[in-house]
């Protein structure tokens, strides 16, 4: 039985969402397992959603109409789950993640981050997020990571 160029283009599309909302589920898990998150490593989460949302747009983007959705649902055994809300309340946290790290990411007077600070060696060392600071990314990132399947 010959496939489609169609539907192998929509099974490789499907793989890259998978894998793509799989990684970003991989880095919130593994966040939130740590006593303590880094302000660099905050960052570095901030440009992962920003690099891998704009991939999920561009591959998500004619979903509906190109047969992406339906192919979806029937790859999941259920042809009326909607995977449309579901994506739309990943994609929605995911922007509220970057949002609120925008929002409350130290930064000095100038507006500028503040990431790193000197240690009694006289060494630079990316500093912790505060208590605070900490525990409301975490709530982001679980938040986030109840999204993905």
């Amino acid at each position: 039985m010959m496939v489609s160029t169609n539907t192998l283009f929509l099974n490789q599309y499907l793989a890259q969402i998978t894998g793509i909302t799989g990684y970003i589920k991989n880095l919130c898990v593994t966040l939130l397992a740590q006593s303590a998150i880094t302000r660099k490593a905050a960052l570095d989460m901030a440009n992962i959603l920003a690099d891998r949302l704009a991939v999920l747009d561009t591959l998500t983007a004619n979903a509906g109409t190109n047969g992406l959705v339906a192919y979806t649902q029937a790859q999941c055994g259920n042809v009326s789950r909607d995977v449309v809300a579901e994506y739309s309340a990943c994609r929605a946290q995911i922007a509220a993640v970057q949002s609120w790290l925008v929002a409350n990411f130290p930064k000095d007077a100038s507006g500028n981050l503040v990431v790193y600070g000197f240690n009694g060696a006289s060494k630079f060392v990316d500093i912790p997020l505060s208590a605070g600071e900490l525990s409301a990314f975490k709530t982001q990132l679980t938040n986030l990571s109840a999204t993905i399947d």
